[in-house]
């Protein structure tokens, strides 16, 4: 409390402290004003100099704004107002921190060079297509699926076979039932389809001939019958191959009803 300010009790009262926690004269609470919704003496006189200071602050920048319209500059003092060239100083400072960056400078440089070669252009956006497609290609196991499936759909079609698209929703449900580990080793990583019977030796490219196998074991089985080529593996497992022959054997509606799927 200032100075020569009277403590009233009909007027003011003691109270809780304030958010600014105006401790009025150490006794740990707030004075604040007998009336409803009453609030803190000391905050309403802080709010009373703050609005006096934003007057003050809006007339100096009034009177700044008056004094520089009065020798021709706009209120940022760095071009004319009545459109008299800016000097080379004051060019400078208006486009002080707007300067282009590097990559800015190489870039408008290589659009440049491409307005005056097209030619080059189209290159560019040529190799650019191969190589998004490449990294959409690594990064999308339904897409590598899809692209396989239609290579091994074309070399049926070669073979002349009539074979229908296999859906991808299909394909994953069959790797599925493997746990997406080859058929035949057991291991795990990027799946290749597998026809176990070659299509090169009448295997038909259908979701029942189709089981996911590694690298590895697509490479090494290619022409051989399954079951023999199988017998002599290593890593030959009974079980699994118990699995791949319930697999192949399915009934043709539910073969149906799985490449439909």
């Amino acid at each position: 409390m200032e100075p020569g300010y009277a403590f009233d009790g009909d007027r003011f009262r003691l109270g809780a402290l304030c958010k600014r926690e105006h401790d009025w004269r150490s006794t740990g609470q707030s004075l604040r004003r007998t009336c409803k919704g009453g609030g803190c003496v000391e905050c309403e006189k802080f709010h009373v100099r703050e609005r006096i200071a934003s007057g003050k602050r809006k007339e100096d920048r009034r009177k700044q704004h008056e004094k520089l319209k009065a020798q021709g500059l706009t209120t940022r003092g760095t071009q004319r107002i009545n459109g008299t060239p800016a000097t080379k100083l004051q060019r400078a400072i208006r486009t002080a921190g707007r300067s282009p960056s590097v990559a800015r400078l190489v870039m408008n440089e290589q659009l440049r060079h491409w307005r005056e070669y097209p030619s080059d252009r189209a290159a560019h956006d040529r190799q650019w297509a191969r190589v998004s497609w490449w990294l959409e290609y690594q990064i999308k196991p339904d897409l590598r699926l899809y692209h396989r499936e239609k290579s091994k759909r074309r070399k049926a079609q070669n073979r002349g076979q009539t074979p229908v698209q296999i859906p991808v929703a299909a394909l994953r449900q069959r790797f599925n039932e493997f746990g997406n580990c080859c058929a035949y080793c057991g291991t795990g990583g990027d799946m290749q389809i597998e026809h176990v019977e070659p299509i090169s030796k009448g295997g038909a490219h259908d979701i029942g001939n189709i089981v996911p196998a590694c690298w590895p074991c697509n490479a090494s089985k290619r022409l051989n019958d399954m079951e023999t080529w199988y017998g002599s593996q290593p890593f030959f497992s009974e079980l699994r191959l118990r699995r791949i022959r319930r697999v192949i054997r399915q009934p043709e509606g539910q073969q149906l009803a799985l490449a439909l799927a």
